[in-house]
């Protein structure tokens, strides 16, 4: 009798769980829609021309999506300290393009290399002081994007803290530049031009003072989310190579 009693309830156990929602969805495999994307406006990475979202990051991810099979998804473009910290905390999400660092390496799934960018510091032709190492540079204000690899470039150097001027994006920063409110703002060198034509600014009218450091730029997905998914995009990265290549040419990135 109590057997007949265990099969009972091993019987009703087994039907319950194969009938509760629950079960039916965490079987499923997560696809390229189920994931929450951020970005951010910073040419040539991602920026907007003619109300159209471009640059060579985004360009590669359309592609990737294709081979992926899933419809162009939704970018969710906000300041970059705020889609850095939803994608730190909230499952299956992914920001790009982050630059890979020491720091950051264990905070993050890595798909890439994008391009490599080389960070700088951008001056007025005006500025009349050699910097010919980065010490040189710690008695001036620089411009740069909070928790971004620019920040973290000079914090990293020694910089003091108190003479970063704190900023949401890059157009702030070269108008800041530009009219002399400040001396120097740290950027990615492929970023200078089209930040500068976007402004309606002269080229000549700024110079590379210094050479800060240089990264490469990734897809970079919180912790959480699936290893297997994690390879299905690293496989789909792999099976545009050529096409990520025409991409880099048509931005100037390497």
């Amino acid at each position: 009798m109590q057997i007949r009693k265990v099969g009972a309830v091993l019987a009703l156990l087994f039907i319950y769980c194969f009938s509760c929602p629950f079960f039916v969805y965490a079987d499923e495999a997560l696809t390229a829609a189920d994931i929450t994307y951020y970005s951010e406006n910073y040419p040539p990475a991602n920026y907007f021309e003619n109300e159209k979202f471009i640059g060579v990051s985004i360009d590669t991810l359309r592609l990737m999506w294709k081979v992926l099979g899933v419809a162009e998804q939704n970018v969710m473009v906000v300041p970059w300290a705020r889609a850095y910290v939803n994608t730190l905390q909230h499952k299956n999400t992914m920001l790009f393009s982050m630059s890979r660092t020491a720091n950051r390496e264990k905070l993050f799934h890595w798909v890439g290399p994008i391009y490599t960018a080389k960070h700088v510091l951008l001056s007025r032709t005006d500025f009349k002081h050699n910097i010919k190492k980065v010490e040189d540079a710690f008695r001036y204000p620089v411009a740069a994007i909070r928790n971004d690899i620019s920040e973290i470039a000079l914090l990293n150097s020694g910089f003091p803290q108190h003479n970063i001027a704190y900023l949401n994006d890059l157009n702030q920063a070269m108008q800041l530049l530009e009219n002399g409110r400040l001396d120097l703002i740290i950027i990615s060198e492929n970023s200078i031009n089209p930040i500068v034509s976007d402004n309606h600014f002269s080229r000549d009218k700024f110079k590379i003072v210094f050479t800060v450091n240089e990264h490469s730029n990734y897809f970079a997905f919180n912790k959480e989310t699936s290893s297997e998914f994690i390879e299905a995009f690293k496989q789909a990265f792999e099976q545009i190579a050529l096409e990520r290549e025409v991409i880099r040419r048509k931005y100037g990135v390497n």
